[in-house]
């Protein structure tokens, strides 16, 4: 045994040596914990990370306009009290009138007006051409009901006049932006520093200037009556002297507002007995081998040789608007003019009561429609026009060169029930009594 032992102690070694290192492989490993005695108490637990805090309620204070604000005595977090001062403002000064901020700013305004007037050209004939579709769509209507032209065409007529309307209407909105804009221009500063005065007087308003003066004069006659009771008893009739545009070279636009002028003093011919109009010789052109009439002289040829003379009373249902900007002191109570705005009409019979004759002003650059009706007199079925316009409310007549501005003659097969009257334009009708 013992030589066995000797002979095998090497072997014996090593598998005691490899049964160690198993038993050691296979042993589990201790897991370190932390052990304390378990107790009754607070827990409490620190973290650190970066946050954000915001302000449980937020008040703006502003002020309506631009100033500049005095040094505030509050600090941030100081209570206010309902009603108290926290601030005070102090007008901004004026700055320095620079010549070409003020020339900038003068053009602006020109540039929103001829934008105005360029939208307002453009509805003009988006107008026309929303009337033409409008027309063509009642004809194609009757066409298909007769069976004449098919749904299709009909249905290409339908949304053209569509087409044309929503275009009218388009042009519509960009004549009030362009409006608005020409608005703003004005308002700028530096325009009104300028000593530029923001005025948007139309041709209308401005021709209706000497027919509202003319009207403040016979309401003055009137309250005359009422002060003065002697006047009821001795009728004194009114004679206007030295009336006329002034520093205004004739032209179409003059005249309309000389019609409009003689249509007042018409509606007013019970006290107006005379009107002296200042420096007939300015109606007419002339050098020292000829002469002919300029645009006032033919209107008051025109209505010299063609209107009545025994003023006929006018109604309507579109009362003339007071002006914008009224020109001079006193305004009337009643704005002049007929109730057919925008246009004026006046109406006579002739001497002999053999004709009626009708006067319509349109001092519009678009063509205008008017119903029309007569009542307490017999017309027979035909009359006469004569029409005095220009293409542009300055067209003049100078001696020597082509006329701007003359009056055409049409005949009338039928007494109109609605007229359609022509821009820029004195019209006169003479109608027989039958």
């Amino acid at each position: 045994m013992a030589q066995f032992f000797r002979r095998h102690l090497a072997k014996i070694l090593l598998a005691a040596g490899l049964l160690l290192l198993l038993l050691a492989a296979l042993r589990p490993t201790p897991l370190l914990v932390d052990s304390e005695t378990v107790d009754i108490g607070a827990v409490a637990r620190t973290i650190e990370e970066e946050g954000k805090t915001r302000v449980a309620a937020r008040f703006l204070l502003s002020a309506p306009l631009a100033a500049e604000a005095r040094r505030i005595s509050h600090a941030p977090g100081d209570p206010v009290a309902a009603g108290e001062t926290v601030a005070v403002l102090d007008a901004l000064a004026a700055p320095v009138l620079d010549a070409r901020e003020i020339a900038a700013a003068r053009a602006r305004v020109e540039g929103a007006a001829a934008a105005l007037e360029a939208a307002e050209r453009e509805r003009q004939a988006l107008a026309t051409g929303a009337k033409l579709a409008a027309e063509e769509l009642r004809r194609s209507r009757q066409l298909a009901d007769s069976g004449l032209i098919s749904a299709s065409e009909l249905d290409g007529a339908v949304a053209e006049a569509e087409r044309s309307a929503a275009l009218e209407r388009s042009a519509a909105h960009r004549v009030r932006v362009a409006r608005y804009e020409l608005e703003v221009a004005r308002t700028a500063p530096m325009v009104m520093w300028a000593g530029f005065v923001p005025a948007d007087e139309s041709l209308l308003e401005w021709t209706r200037r000497p027919a509202d003066r003319v009207r403040t004069k016979v309401e003055a006659y009137q309250d005359y009556l009422e002060r003065l009771p002697g006047f009821k008893e001795r009728f004194v009739p009114m004679n206007i002297d030295e009336w006329a545009y002034a520093r205004l070279a004739p032209c179409l636009k003059q005249a309309l507002s000389y019609a409009w002028a003689l249509h007042e003093m018409f509606r007013h011919s019970d006290v107006i007995k005379m009107a002296a109009y200042t420096f007939a010789t300015s109606l007419i052109d002339w050098n020292m081998a000829d002469a002919a009439y300029n645009v006032p002289g033919l209107l008051f040829k025109l209505y010299r040789e063609r209107f009545g003379t025994l003023p006929v009373e006018v109604t309507g249902n579109a009362p003339q608007p007071a002006p914008r900007y009224p020109v001079g002191g006193d305004q009337p109570k009643v704005n002049a003019g007929s109730a057919t705005y925008p246009l004026d009409v006046a109406a006579a019979l002739t001497a002999d009561r053999r004709a009626l004759t009708v006067a319509v002003v349109n001092a519009t650059e678009s063509a205008q429609e008017m119903a029309i009706g007569f009542q307490g007199v017999d017309l027979r079925g035909h009359g006469t026009m004569w029409c005095l316009t220009g293409p542009s409310p300055e067209a003049a007549n100078a001696l020597g060169e082509e006329p701007q501005v003359g009056v055409t003659e049409t005949a009338l097969d039928a007494v109109p029930t609605r007229l359609t009257v022509a821009p820029l334009s004195v019209t006169l009708y003479e109608f027989p009594i039958a």
